[in-house]
């Protein structure tokens, strides 16, 4: 069976490599527990289907047992330690996942999914491209990193092969900023995004999950 071991990404977008593709209607009034209802709701639809009586607790006692070396290195990149798990421990875990039910599923760290095809090209125009650069106004994260504004002017508009502007996820009560957030993905990631959906959009993909709400502090960059 083909794999693909995705590196945990902190973002709400990484729904693994799905992140970047899920599609999300955050509001700048949405709780934490909101947010991760749609992400769950968001990767339950590429789970493997659910069993309504699912696991058992010693079944489910296996599954911990299993997934639970993972934890070893919890912040460490997935495929720096994946390997701890062996190809037959995955094929076991895949089969108690594919038979647990749809709380079982969402509640585990550990999960099985199948990928998001990319998102559609966006052309960027030369007017937003130049606005990008205004840090006052929008902070950047480019191939899902943080960069700084002023970094822009090593690009040009061809560079990008797709780019959202969310007005909610920089939003902050009694922050001193109030900054749109903008996502730009370049040409050559974008190209990578879509030769690995090609190469594992059959098979289900064993994520690390529970990061993606991480909290994790990221110094917004200033020119």
């Amino acid at each position: 069976m083909k794999r693909l071991l995705i590196a945990s990404i902190p973002l709400l977008f990484s729904l693994t490599a799905g992140a970047q593709q899920a599609t999300l209607s955050t509001g700048p009034g949405m709780t934490r527990t909101q947010v991760q209802a749609q992400i769950d709701s968001v990767r339950a639809r590429n789970f493997p289907p659910a069993t309504a009586e699912g696991l058992s607790a010693a079944e489910m006692a296996r599954y911990e047992e299993l997934a639970v070396k993972h934890r070893l290195a919890p912040d460490a990149p997935f495929y720096s330690y994946a390997g701890l798990i062996t190809a037959a421990e995955q094929d076991e875990l895949l089969s108690l996942f594919r038979r647990m039910n749809r709380t079982q599923q969402l509640s585990q760290r550990l999960q099985f999914v199948r990928p998001e095809p990319p998102k559609p090209a966006v052309t960027l125009s030369e007017a937003d491209f130049n606005a990008f650069k205004d840090s006052t106004h929008f902070t950047l994260l480019v191939d899902f990193r943080p960069m700084a504004n002023s970094n822009l002017d090593a690009y040009k508009t061809s560079d990008f092969a797709w780019y959202s502007v969310d007005p909610s996820l920089g939003r902050r009560a009694g922050s001193a900023y109030f900054t749109q957030r903008v996502l730009l993905q370049t040409v050559r990631n974008h190209e990578q995004a879509n030769e690995r959906y090609e190469k594992y959009k059959n098979s289900y993909q064993m994520v690390y999950g529970g990061t993606f709400l991480r909290k994790t502090r990221v110094e917004r960059p200033s020119n």
